[in-house]
Parts: structure tokens; C-alpha cells; sequence
């Protein structure tokens, strides 16, 4: 439901292409395992919203192996056909449940390493990091991973504020010859209080 939310958003000023596992009013169905069929999704693309790995749980139960297959190598055949194609920068919504393995009354910020759990529903999410990450080590294309808590939960992301991240991440200015790697917790709350988020180049402003 989100990441259609996230493409009618941008629609207006945008030419979006919605793609999604499976077909439904105005969204393609698309299978991520299949390089022929991303690579032409890819071309005259300038950007990639991926947010195959946020609210994984959301889905259809799966197998834990096939839950973390499906998000990672999704993932990696996305990018890799993005790269490959030119494509300028990629987004990646992932989510804040990779931090909950610190106590609740810890401060968390984009500072602490994720603990994920070992359980497919917590990796996923990691490992699609990981894999924009590395993406973004080997260039030219500037990866950008936005973690947000449950939409609209009473101590999670409000969805005007994801929606903004979102519109920001596609449109904040990069340094052609500086960083390509960004990592944004998007949320607002005491325990996740945005903090990088609210600095240069995303300077999303913290209203709640």
C-alpha cells in the first residue's frame, strides 16, 4: 500500500513508472528475479524508489528463505540493472525494525549499528542496506536509504513526512565528486528523533 502511495505522490511532478510483484490498477507486475525484465524498465530512468523490503510482513506468508531471496536479490538485480543502464541515484525504503534489538530507552540515530534479529522479516530489510551500499561504493550512482517506522502508528512515521523524505531523496543536490552512500532514519520520535535528516543535502524538516 505504501510505496503506491509513494508513487501517486510524486505523479504530479514526476513521470512515474509504478511496478510491483504482482498487477494491479495502474501498477505492472514485475519479477525482480528476472534481469531481462528490469533492465527494460530502466531505460530514460533518472531514479529508483525500491521499497520491495519496507513492511515485508505485510506479504503473504513465505518461507524465511525465501522472504530474505526474494527481497535481497530483488534488490541487487534492481540496482545492478540501474547502474548498468545510467541510472542517477536509487532509493531504498527500508525500515527502523533493524534498530529495535537496543533497549527502549535508548536514543537511536543513523550512529548505531542495526541488530536485526535472526529471522527473515528483520534481515531483509539489513541486507537490502547493505546491498544499496554497496552499490553505491562501486559508482557512478549515489544510493540513498530512507528507514521509516510503521506509517501512521502512534510512535511511528507520520506519511506526510515519508512522502517528503521521499520527494527529497530524488531531488537534494549530490556532489557529482563526493559522497554517493546516505542513510537517513526517518521518523521524528523521542526514541528515533531525526537527526541527519534534518541536515544538508536532504534537509527534511522535523515537523510531526
Amino acid at each position: 500500500v505504501f510505496p503506491l502511495c509513494v508513487a501517486n505522490y510524486l505523479a504530479p511532478k514526476h513521470e512515474v513508472v509504478r511496478v510491483g510483484r504482482s498487477a494491479s490498477a495502474g501498477v505492472k507486475a514485475v519479477d525482480l528475479f528476472n534481469p531481462e525484465e528490469t533492465t527494460l524498465l530502466m531505460e530514460d530512468v533518472q531514479a529508483v524508489v525500491h521499497a520491495d523490503a519496507f513492511d515485508l510482513g505485510s506479504l503473504p506468508p513465505e518461507r524465511d528463505e525465501d522472504v530474505l531471496d526474494g527481497a535481497v536479490r530483488g534488490a541487487y538485480v534492481v540496482l545492478d540493472a540501474a547502474r548498468t543502464a545510467g541510472v542517477q541515484r536509487a532509493i531504498g525504503v527500508t525500515s527502523l525494525d533493524v534498530l529495535e534489538g537496543y533497549p527502549g530507552d535508548f536514543v537511536l540515530d543513523e550512529t548505531f549499528r542495526p541488530i536485526p534479529e535472526v529471522d527473515a522479516l528483520s534481515l531483509a530489510p539489513y541486507l537490502v542496506e547493505q546491498t544499496f551500499r554497496e552499490y553505491a561504493r562501486v559508482g557512478p550512482m549515489a544510493s540513498i536509504c530512507l528507514r521509516f517506522a510503521t506509517i501512521d502508528a502512534a510512535d511511528g512515521t507520520p506519511s506526510d513526512l515519508a512522502l517528503r523524505a521521499v520527494e527529497r531523496a530524488l531531488d537534494m543536490a549530490l556532489d557529482p565528486n563526493g559522497y554517493r552512500w546516505f542513510l537517513y532514519n526517518v521518523c521524528g520520535t523521542e526514541r528515533h528523533p531525526l537527526r541527519a535528516a534534518t541536515g544538508p543535502p536532504l534537509s527534511l524538516e522535523a515537523v510531526r
